[in-house]
């Protein structure tokens, strides 16, 4: 961890406000951010790792915009960031990317410059915003469709490019961000399986619980910025949830109930199983208006909080895991219970634990070799996902949206 972990976070925490009017929801990643996150169980440490993995990814931002999941140490300073992903999600990757600086409440007109000790340069925050933003919106098709169709795996590269825009357009309130957003909900609506959720590819009969977290995601971020959702792309998604939850203990399958390891052959099957995919239910529960109260949501903690993050057994480390759990005890039942504290207390000492320290061109990052599903996302999608996870005490007000029940 940086030494100067102290004096990072407190002038990070002190960001300057907004040119636009945030959303209300968003309200959380500006102003209040450092109270919300002291009331959460974050620290100076979780802050500083914030901001380091901020300016890793800033490090490696292309000069198009982008983020490259296979190419980014084309960017390094030095002999080179091992740890590439698959080509396939370059769209998904730069909205990942997007979606960890407006976490911390950075839009395009953030005016603060930051120093980062790999370069001894200057970084503007708010340029790598509107750079990537503006790359973004040229992948969109006239469909509203963001990146290429051909790609395996169309809906997870569409879902988080729109949740970003989303997102931009819910902290900026910028109309110039409005189109591609609603352009993005629109085709993400169109995608559905009629009378269910999402898979892969637009309509293509298949439903599944982790495409679909991202997909409510999106809507979630849409929602919250004003525009306009069809309910029934909200519907359709809880109904897919419950279908594949297993009522007693709160477990969520993967594309059926009881759905058991999911793995990639020849690449993560040495990694151990985690309740991924009952954290993304419960998310998408609480995104559709859940209770947090009910029971099929406390059982899904109980699960939960009994595989706890840790980074000194290998086999275990899973940042897909460790982000989505963290978001869902978070939303279920807040920092006040003890699922929050057993989990946060954990989860700070397994992500702040694995960053790279130093001053080197990986220092910020987390390493993917060691990461359960970055041999699909490399380098960028590990430190994505610490950089969301040390996030969650101003992402989003914690405690649940509604009344859906049980």
């Amino acid at each position: 961890m940086l030494r100067s972990a102290a004096l990072l976070a407190a002038s990070f925490l002190a960001l300057p406000a907004l040119a636009g009017d945030p959303a209300p929801a968003l309200k959380t990643r500006v102003g209040d951010k450092a109270d919300r996150l002291k009331a959460g169980g974050g620290d100076d440490h979780t802050e500083a790792a914030v901001k380091a993995g901020l300016l890793w990814l800033a490090r490696h931002q292309a000069n198009d915009g982008s983020w490259r999941a296979e190419k980014f140490s084309a960017e390094c300073v030095d002999a080179g960031c091992t740890g590439d992903g698959l080509p396939e999600f370059d769209t998904g990757e730069t909205g990942l990317a997007l979606l960890a600086f407006l976490g911390a409440g950075i839009g395009p007109n953030f005016a603060e410059t930051w120093r980062d000790p790999a370069t001894a340069r200057d970084v503007k925050p708010g340029e790598i915003v509107k750079r990537g933003a503006e790359w973004l919106e040229k992948q969109q098709n006239q469909d509203g469709a963001f990146g290429p169709r051909n790609a395996s795996k169309v809906m997870y590269n569409h879902a988080v490019a729109t949740a970003a825009m989303c997102e931009l357009y819910a902290l900026t309130k910028d109309g110039a961000w409005k189109p591609s957003a609603e352009a993005g909900v629109d085709f993400l609506l169109a995608a559905r399986n009629p009378a269910g959720a999402w898979r892969y590819s637009p309509m293509c009969g298949d439903n599944d619980t982790s495409v679909t977290s991202w997909c409510v995601h999106a809507l979630h971020a849409a929602l919250a910025g004003g525009l306009e959702v069809d309910e029934e792309g909200v519907k359709g998604a809880l109904a897919w949830v419950k279908r594949v939850t297993d009522q007693d203990y709160g477990r969520v399958g993967y594309t059926a109930k009881g759905t058991g390891k999911v793995i990639i052959m020849g690449k993560n099957e040495d990694w151990e199983h985690h309740e991924t995919l009952t954290a993304a239910g419960m998310l998408t529960r609480l995104y559709a208006g859940a209770k947090p109260g009910s029971r099929v949501l406390d059982n899904g903690a109980k699960l939960l909080v009994c595989d706890l993050p840790v980074k000194e057994d290998a086999a275990k480390v899973d940042s897909y895991y460790w982000y989505y759990g963290t978001e869902a005890l978070w939303e279920c039942h807040g920092p006040e219970t003890k699922y929050w504290k057993a989990w946060n207390t954990t989860m700070k000492k397994a992500v702040v634990g694995s960053q790279q320290g130093g001053t080197d061109c990986d220092a910020g990052s987390w390493d993917p070799a060691r990461d359960r599903w970055g041999c699909e996302g490399g380098r960028i999608f590990s430190t994505v996902m610490g950089v969301m996870t040390l996030e969650v005490y101003y992402r989003w007000p914690e405690g649940g949206h509604g009344e859906e029940g049980k």
